[in-house]
């Protein structure tokens, strides 16, 4: 599995690495949280989780984008 350094630019359909959980998820959704753009990602669980790519991937380095497996 080959990682992007961010999930940063991700749409509909790419695959989401979470480094703490050990998951791939599958992006399900985008929408917009005041000046930021979000992405909701499925894990498995019931819900999507809802991801801030500027803060949670790129500058606490939680997330990235899986280019190839």
């Amino acid at each position: 599995m080959t990682l992007s350094w961010s999930a940063l630019g991700a749409q509909v359909g790419d695959k989401v690495y979470d480094k703490r959980a050990k998951k791939v998820g599958v992006v399900v959704k985008k929408g917009q949280s005041g000046n930021y753009d979000t992405i909701y990602v499925n894990f498995g669980g019931k819900s999507p989780r809802r991801i801030i790519p500027m803060d949670d991937a790129q500058i606490r380095q939680n997330y990235f984008k899986v280019v190839e497996e």
